[in-house]
């Protein structure tokens, strides 16, 4: 009958004394994140009989990104960002607060802000022409400024102006105008500004001939 005994190598180095053996027992146990990269590698070895270098970096460096994505939130740079124009808003309310108070006719930070909260609590309410709430002046306002901005041109050209425009795509005022071009507005105006300045005189002002 035959017997045998298996021993590991970290128990034969222990009981032999080897000073080998005491410095593996001694190392430290290595991470998961480093088993993993490591079992990668090993697998890739494996696989293809010879180590793949760009494979076996990206596996050693697993560990690296790993550690870096958990690095701690910066709360320095937060607090370098945010705390600067606290502090400027704050000295701002304060100036304001003490010029109000001392002025008696400049209405403080706490007065305009009640008014600012009943003025835009019902921005859209009715109570004549005359009373009537923000929002309806601010539309109305919005209104007058595109109607009158749309109709100057075709009120110049009723009045004998010419008229150019200058778009890549068609308008619905491309019947009206004296001259189209297809083009990019910013190279014509410039192209337009050269044309001026060459054919000016000799002090710079623009050619009437053109």
């Amino acid at each position: 009958m035959v017997s045998a005994v298996f021993h590991s190598p970290l128990a034969l180095a222990e009981s032999t004394g080897s000073p080998a053996g005491a410095a593996r027992v001694a190392a430290p146990r290595a991470t998961p994140e480093a088993e993993r990269a490591d079992a990668g590698a090993s697998h890739v070895v494996a696989a293809t009989g010879q180590a793949d270098p760009v494979v076996a970096a990206a596996a050693g460096a697993a560990p690296a990104v790993q550690a870096a994505a958990r690095s701690p939130f910066d709360w320095r740079v937060l607090a370098l960002r945010t705390v600067p124009p606290l502090l400027g808003l704050t000295l701002l309310v304060a100036v304001w607060a003490l010029v109000a108070r001392t002025s008696g006719n400049i209405p403080g930070p706490v007065e305009t802000w009640q008014q600012a909260v009943e003025v835009f609590s019902d921005p859209f309410y009715r109570k004549g022409p005359n009373d009537q709430g923000i929002g309806w002046n601010v539309l109305m306002s919005l209104q007058r400024v595109g109607l009158a901005a749309a109709d100057l041109p075709l009120l110049a050209k009723r009045r004998g102006a010419r008229l150019i425009l200058i778009n890549l795509a068609p308008t619905s005022l491309d019947d009206q105008m004296d001259v189209v071009l297809r083009a990019d507005v910013v190279k014509s105006l410039q192209a337009l500004w050269s044309a001026l300045q060459k054919g000016g005189d000799s002090t710079g002002q623009p050619g009437s001939d053109l």
